[in-house]
């Protein structure tokens, strides 16, 4: 991923936006002391956000799904 300093972007902001949009890339952006920030074409980011939910709802399944298991072991186990 490419590394800017923000005095850098500043000077040239729209020329940033469309190489970044053009080769749907990610450039990290240094600010003042430890400040960092992504800029990335919102495409991008909005697969990632939704990546990002569909792994949540699959874990969220996957220990619905656990939980299930258990009660049934459990009540397998106390019937017997």
């Amino acid at each position: 991923m490419q590394k800017i300093d923000y005095l850098e972007v500043q000077s040239k902001l729209a020329k940033t936006m469309r190489q970044v949009c053009k080769e749907e890339s990610a450039v990290t952006i240094n600010g003042a002391g430890k400040d960092q920030v992504v800029m990335m074409p919102l495409d991008t980011f909005e697969q990632l956000i939704e990546l990002q939910l569909t792994e949540l709802q699959l874990g969220r399944f996957q220990l619905s799904m656990s939980t299930e298991l258990d009660k049934e072991f459990c009540a397998n186990k106390v019937l017997r």
